[in-house]
């Protein structure tokens, strides 16, 4: 309930809702095991293993750019020298 009153305070306020990097790095990190797990599935079930090694590629890299966005700095523009 306390963010749908943010979110409708945010609105009302005229400011947009935009997805936070803490919500686009969790969805990575969620979406890496998921992935993994699939991976498993399809070769245990359907013994495909390219779907299983292409599963484990896609899965490291949702995690690799999760943890990258979670653990680097958000840039800021540098200061205009007039």
């Amino acid at each position: 309930m306390a963010l749908r009153g943010n979110l409708a305070r945010e609105t009302q306020q005229g400011k947009t809702f935009r997805h936070s990097r803490g919500q686009i790095w969790f969805g990575l990190i969620a979406l890496g095991p998921i992935t993994l797990g699939l991976g498993g599935a399809s070769n245990s079930i359907a013994e495909e293993m390219t779907a299983f090694a292409l599963s484990l590629a896609v899965g490291a890299a949702f995690l690799f750019a999760g943890f990258l966005l979670a653990t680097t700095p958000k840039t800021q523009p540098p200061d205009s020298v007039a």
